[in-house]
């Protein structure tokens, strides 16, 4: 319900963007972990997992896409996504526009 409601408030914003008044983006972030985890007999009837070192190592990525051109952007970082990122994300979206 509070979807919807979220939908409802959005409904102007998206129908502008269609218009080509303004860019609406969704932004989220993604962490990527350095490391895999092996899959001994995949078509056996056990399966077995042979694990592997990742550590605490992490590939971020920042995304805005903008759904309406498809228009993807991306900070990336192997440290954190915090406030500089979202500010190198806010500067990246102000220099296309």
């Amino acid at each position: 319900m509070a979807q919807e409601e979220f939908l409802k408030k959005l409904e102007p914003a998206i129908e502008s963007a269609s218009e080509g008044k303004l860019p609406l983006y969704c932004m989220d972030a993604a962490h990527f972990v350095w490391g895999t985890s092996l899959v001994m007999g995949l078509w056996c009837i056990v399966r077995m997992f042979m694990r592997t070192s990742s550590g605490r190592k992490r590939y971020n990525v920042l995304g805005a896409y903008n759904a309406i051109t498809g228009k993807l952007l991306t900070v990336a970082n192997e440290s954190y996504i915090n406030l500089a990122s979202i500010c190198e994300m806010l500067r990246l979206l102000r220099r296309s526009h």
